[in-house]
């Protein structure tokens, strides 16, 4: 008689997870070592070929990537109230914009701190060193507009500490610790994935350091307040005015864009500081609102090098045109 044991009966079981398992690691390995190719070719070309190129793949994400071109018409017509027309020529120009970007990002290996100085010049300066200055370190407030990865390693040329970033988590393991890599050893920042303990801002803060933040994206019902943005209200993450209340730490609005010779231009506004207030809600509200207002300012002059693909309206308020809370525009 056969006896079959444990082990046999779930050898196929182990097999299929062995196989997974190694074509999961298989695909991580062959996306990192894609990207970094795609480095190594991008560094040796010229910038003008590299740009080119970039265009390029911005054309061919338009045409791959349909459902995000249609936000990015539905967004701009909202907020500029322009025809369709107009729309699609902007879509164009986002794509090729972002294209571009990518593309900048992977050059990034070449781009020392001289090519730094020469390409990317920086208005303000004095404001950034004012505000550490004050001892208490500053908060970098931005948005994803122009190369916010590129304006931020310029800054850190001219900063005593190391940058740190709050950024999301990318879905993709591959292309999250590609990027995280590159904007460690080659952008000279560390990030600080959101969603974990506030500690590691608040302790670098306190060492005088500088953590740069993005507040453009939509928050959802749960870690957002409704401000006005491109005459619509939008859920808006509160934290970086709690972190600014709590620790006392200056806030700089910062921005960049690129030109057309492919240079850039760094803005670096007076600091924002806290007030005091008998109710901290309202000091919040009032601080959120100052921000996004400096975002929409400055996506109002360059608006082709913002995230338009983005669904910055989608979390809508209670009973707003009658809708319930968890639906979305």
């Amino acid at each position: 008689m056969l006896v079959v044991t444990p082990f046999q009966q779930s050898a196929p079981l182990l097999a299929i997870l062995s196989h997974t398992l190694t074509s999961i690691i298989t695909l991580y390995g062959l996306l990192l070592g894609a990207f970094t190719a795609l480095s190594w070719i991008f560094c040796h070309l010229s910038q003008k070929q590299a740009s080119w190129l970039g265009s390029r793949i911005g054309d061919l994400s338009r045409r791959i990537l349909k459902k995000k071109g249609l936000i990015v018409k539905d967004n701009y017509i909202k907020a500029f109230g322009c025809n369709i027309k107009t729309a699609c020529f902007f879509e164009r120009d986002v794509f090729r914009h972002f294209g571009v970007m990518g593309v900048e990002f992977l050059r990034f290996p070449i781009m020392d701190d001289l090519w730094m100085e020469k390409n990317v010049a920086v208005e303000g300066e004095e404001h950034y060193q004012e505000a550490i200055s004050s001892g208490k370190g500053a908060i970098l407030l931005s948005a994803h507009a122009g190369n916010w990865e590129l304006m931020l390693k310029r800054i850190a040329c001219f900063s005593e500490k190391r940058l740190m970033v709050l950024n999301r988590p990318i879905k993709n393991a591959a292309i999250h610790d590609f990027i995280e890599s590159y904007r460690s050893r080659f952008g000279k920042t560390d990030s600080i994935l959101s969603g974990s303990a506030a500690q590691p801002i608040f302790r670098h803060l306190l060492r005088n350091g500088t953590v740069g933040v993005v507040l453009d994206q939509n928050a959802g019902l749960r870690d957002g307040i409704f401000v006005p943005f491109f005459g619509r209200m939008a859920a808006t993450y509160s934290s970086i005015a709690r972190i600014a209340i709590r620790s006392g730490s200056p806030v700089l609005p910062i921005f960049n864009r690129r030109n057309p010779d492919g240079t850039y231009n760094v803005t670096v506004s007076p600091p924002v500081r806290p007030e005091k207030s008998e109710c901290i809600e309202d000091e919040i509200l009032r601080l959120t609102t100052v921000f996004t207002q400096a975002i929409e300012g400055h996506i109002r002059s360059y608006p082709e090098q913002w995230i338009w693909m983005h669904r910055r309206w989608k979390t809508r308020p209670e009973n707003e045109w009658g809708l319930k809370q968890n639906e979305t525009a």
